[in-house]
């Protein structure tokens, strides 16, 4: 399996393990929703939120494992690229779909650790008086933004330059 893969599926994996684990103590209602400064001011049933939970990290996991099986029956016209004739030309074409899907998939781990970080984060703040989310929040967004940033940029910077023959 390659390694983009499986970072995609531990990362669910992950946030499985998490729901079981914060299920038991959770309040049967949970704070849900927060201001910008961290102040509650929405509300969800328990089950609501650990499904929701659930749902919104299964989400980058299907796309990030079906990219690969959905991009050669893609038109070579949607695809976006630098190079794009020489990296899709048939001698190429099965590596840099190869990339392609990792790049999805190294793309969708980050957000499926970022929504697992920021869910415990509002159990967390659930468990607290007063019920407020903390910085580790902010912290969340900037680590994800500048995964997302590096990954993009490495891509870009090796279909920018001819490839290695």
């Amino acid at each position: 399996m390659r390694p983009s893969r499986l970072a995609l599926i531990v990362a669910f994996v992950l946030n499985v393990a998490a729901c079981a684990y914060y299920w038991p103590t959770a309040p049967a209602v949970l704070w849900s929703h927060f201001t910008g400064s961290g102040v509650p001011d929405g509300r969800m049933p328990k089950e609501g939120f650990f499904l929701m939970w659930i749902a919104l990290t299964a989400l980058p996991t299907v796309i990030g494992l079906g990219y690969g099986l959905l991009l050669p029956r893609l038109s070579l016209r949607s695809i976006n690229m630098p190079n794009k004739e020489l990296w899709l030309a048939p001698e190429r074409r099965e590596e840099t779909f190869r990339d392609l899907a990792d790049m999805i998939a190294w793309l969708t781990a980050p957000v499926s650790l970022f929504l697992l970080a920021t869910n415990i984060e509002i159990v967390a703040a659930n468990a607290r008086t007063p019920v407020r989310l903390g910085p580790a929040t902010t912290i969340n967004v900037v680590v994800l933004l500048a995964v997302i940033f590096a990954v993009v940029i490495r891509y870009l910077l090796h279909w920018s330059s001819p490839p290695e023959r």
